[in-house]
């Protein structure tokens, strides 16, 4: 790979599976016949110049997207979806695959961070709108020069010198998620931010742009971070750049919560891969874990607009060691499942990653193994045949068969029975009283 233009096709051939590579042949035929320029852009160009799989197809065209997409759905045999708005749409093959659209466009921002608005434009255009110049570069789809490169801003340069280098000066301030952007190309790639924009990403962190960013907007920016390879490595950039004490000051987070969180991934995939405990979410187990130490934790709640369930589990942080300490203490099984069972399973496993010694994490993998799907024999009929009335009392003497359950006391259904009939007799001899 070197500075001048030169074509791809050798490079798609080797590096493109064989399914993709008939996508853009069909792409560019059907480019030829509306008359249109067709272009593969953005992280799919990137990275088939660094020689690594990726399979995210993104093309712009040089006229009618929907028109385009529309007809090249069809040959696919997949779905269209169009988002007139922002002059895209997204093909959705059976397979699940997903192709991205759009009409080549330039746009403006009217104030920071706000969404662009978007309008009809070239190619070039199209790449001055690109975060980095690595992400600017183009292939022509069409047959004439398919394979052909085009690099306005020397993209093909800073990826030789493994460098990020923001196309224009207001990149950063005209749209925030850039920066978090380039952190996870930084991290994942080993680049260097250009001298330049360093110092531009850091005024601009400077000036707080950052937080004029919805909630919604910077939700998914972090959570895109945990998600990656190194997630660790993205919070230590997050807190290099002092990201993390605009957004949340007083967070908390040290080298401590950066270890868990290097660790959490491993043992998460463990935990899957042994069927301790199945589909837990990863993002919301190192978000926990990124904010345990905050103290106020009501702010991450409202500031990231967390969906309900992962709402849910970030309000627990407040009693977290409360937990750890009540688990280091159980000695039975019925005990610790009446500590952990109002948990979710993502909440439960960041107590095991962050749990301090060895008592504390058998007894949650105890939970896990033992304690959380245990089932009984008998159930609500049963205790209708027995002539007790459905209403609270019900879940008072499920919960005591289940403790007992738990602890090996009994086993079998007739014991369960058994119980239920002395606890009953009991209950009785009290109310006589």
């Amino acid at each position: 790979m070197n500075g001048s233009p030169f074509n791809t096709l050798s490079l798609i051939k080797k590096n493109v599976p064989k399914r993709i590579i008939e996508i853009l042949f069909k792409a560019g035929i059907l480019a030829d016949r509306l008359g249109y320029k067709a272009y593969l852009v953005g992280g799919f160009v990137r990275d088939l110049l660094l020689e690594l799989k990726s399979c995210d197809i993104d093309i712009v065209i040089d006229g009618d997207c929907f028109e385009f997409g529309k007809i090249l759905s069809e040959q696919l045999e997949g779905r269209f979806k169009k988002y007139e708005r922002f002059l895209t749409g997204k093909i959705i093959l059976s397979s699940g695959m997903s192709i991205d659209i759009a009409t080549a466009r330039t746009e403006y921002y009217k104030s920071p961070a706000s969404l662009p608005i978007v309008e009809r434009g070239n190619i070039k255009t199209d790449m001055f709108r690109r975060d980095f110049t690595i992400n600017a570069l183009a292939i022509s789809l069409n047959k004439n020069d398919f394979g052909n490169i085009i690099d306005y801003f020397n993209g093909i340069k800073d990826l030789n010198k493994r460098i990020l280098r923001v196309i224009h000066k207001n990149s950063f301030n005209d749209d925030p998620t850039r920066i978090f952007r380039g952190i996870r190309l930084k991290v994942r790639y080993g680049l260097s931010f250009e001298k330049k924009t360093n110092l531009l990403l850091k005024a601009a962190v400077e000036n707080g742009v950052i937080n004029k960013l919805s909630s919604d907007r910077l939700r998914n920016e972090i959570f895109l971070m945990l998600k990656e390879k190194h997630p660790e490595e993205n919070i230590k950039e997050l807190l290099l750049y002092k990201i993390l004490d605009k957004l949340f000051p007083d967070n908390g987070i040290d080298s401590e919560i950066i270890e868990k969180i290097k660790s959490a991934k491993h043992l998460i995939k463990r935990i899957n891969r042994k069927k301790i405990v199945s589909d837990v979410n990863e993002n919301t187990v190192l978000l926990l874990i990124l904010f345990k130490n905050h103290n106020f934790i009501e702010q991450i709640v409202s500031r990231l607009n967390l969906p309900k369930k992962t709402a849910k589990d970030v309000m627990c942080l407040k009693e977290y060691k409360i937990i750890l300490a009540e688990l280091n203490k159980c000695n039975r099984p019925s005990k610790i499942y009446e500590l952990l069972n109002r948990y979710s399973n993502e909440f439960i496993v960041f107590l095991l990653i962050v749990s301090y010694n060895f008592t504390t994490a058998k007894n949650i993998i105890r939970y896990f193994k033992t304690a959380k799907d245990i089932r009984l024999n008998i159930t609500g009929h049963t205790l209708t045949k027995m002539g007790i009335k459905p209403g609270p009392k019900f879940k008072m003497i499920l919960n005591q068969v289940r403790k007992l359950k738990l602890d090996g006391k009994i086993s079998t259904k007739e014991e369960e029975i058994m119980f239920v009939s002395k606890l009953l007799k009991k209950l009785r001899r009290l109310k006589q009283c």
